[in-house]
C-alpha cells in the first residue's frame, strides 16, 4: 500500500527494492523481505498530522503495534514497521520505513513523531500506552 492524496492505495510491485520510505505492499511482512530480527514491539495509537489524510484500512487503535527490526545480514539497516494485529492472530504490515529515510523525534515519553526526510515531509505521531 502507498500513501496518496486520497489516503492509502494499493501499491504496484512487490519486490524488495521498493523505495525505502514507502509503506510495504498490502499484506507484506518483514519475512518476505529477508530474515528480520525484532528489537522491540509496542502498542500505539496513531495521529496523522501531515498534508494527506491517514486512513488505515480496518485498523483500530487497540490492534496497532510499532515494531523496530533489523536484518542481521545488513549491518546498520533498521526498519520501523506499523502493524495491525486485528482479531485474526496474524499481523499485517500497514507501513514500513527505513530509518535512514525518516526523522524520528521523541516529543515526550508517551508521544513520538516520525516525519519523512524527503518531500512531502508527512508526519505521523505515535502515542504509547503504559504496558
Amino acid at each position: 500500500m502507498s500513501l496518496t492524496s486520497g489516503g492509502w492505495t494499493q501499491a504496484t510491485g512487490c519486490g524488495p527494492e521498493r523505495p525505502a520510505a514507502l509503506p510495504a505492499p498490502c499484506g507484506a511482512s518483514g519475512s518476505l523481505l529477508g530474515c528480520q530480527t525484532v528489537l522491540m514491539s509496542v502498542r500505539v495509537s496513531v495521529c496523522h498530522s501531515g498534508i494527506r489524510p491517514l486512513c488505515l484500512p480496518g485498523a483500530g487503535d487497540e490492534s496497532l503495534r510499532l515494531q523496530l527490526s533489523m536484518d542481521p545480514g545488513k549491518s546498520g539497516e533498521f526498519r520501523l514497521t506499523l502493524q495491525d494485529g486485528g482479531g485474526t492472530g496474524r499481523s499485517v504490515t500497514i507501513a514500513e520505513f527505513d530509518l535512514r529515510t525518516v526523522k524520528y523525534e521523541v516529543k515526550s515519553p508517551k508521544s513520538h513523531e516520525l516525519s519523512l526526510a524527503a518531500p512531502p515531509h508527512d508526519r505521523i505521531s505515535f502515542n504509547f500506552r503504559c504496558e
